[in-house]
């Protein structure tokens, strides 16, 4: 059945005039040439899609790097709350065992006194401790978020680059298409008014 067709085709193809074969060659090829440029078209929308989404997950991580900075900072402001609340408490606690032991004599006011004041450089040097380590957490973070902010500005801008590369490519080709679908128009055109 297939040689069958394949014959008739045959038969039918060398029936043909020569300009009705060039004819149908240049229908094949503006077949063709709208094939490519199909592909062409959803390659570029593709492209589109792509940095559609490269798009959202740069916002996406510009917002998760302000959150982070926000809640560095307010843990640091927690833990200088926290501090002071210590330091106040510490310091409550001394001036009532100050007072308690007040009528003990000078030697018992003394040693608690050096007891307290030991205490609250204690506790201010830890919490001067935990203050600077923060601070240099939240240097390290707003660092890094520089620099992630500085890679997605780069790879957004290259995107773009790319973008604009291929809509010129596409265009370029899209032209060349055009002209040759247009010169095999004007050629049947004329090969058509030549026959009448």
């Amino acid at each position: 059945m297939e040689n069958y067709r394949d014959d008739a085709a045959g038969r039918r193809q060398s029936s043909l005039t020569p300009d009705a074969q060039e004819a149908r060659r240049l229908r094949s090829q503006l077949v063709e040439y709208d094939g490519y440029l199909q592909d062409m078209r959803k390659a570029n929308m593709k492209n589109v899609e792509t940095l559609d989404v490269i798009q959202r997950y740069t916002d996406k991580s510009a917002a998760g790097i302000q959150s982070l900075t926000e809640e560095g900072a307010s843990g640091m402001q927690k833990l200088a709350e926290e501090s002071l609340q210590g330091i106040q408490q510490l310091a409550a606690e001394c001036t009532s065992g100050l007072r308690k032991f007040s009528a003990s004599g000078e030697q018992g006011l003394s040693d608690l006194t050096e007891e307290s004041l030991g205490s609250l450089r204690k506790l201010t040097e830890d919490s001067l401790s935990r203050i600077r380590e923060a601070g240099s957490r939240n240097l390290e973070i707003s660092d890094r978020v520089d620099e992630i902010r500085e890679l997605l500005e780069a790879q957004t801008e290259s995107l773009r680059e790319m973008q604009k590369q291929t809509d010129e490519f596409t265009h370029r080709e899209n032209v060349k298409v055009y002209r040759n679908v247009q010169a095999v128009v004007v050629e049947e055109v004329k090969k058509q008014t030549d026959e009448l």
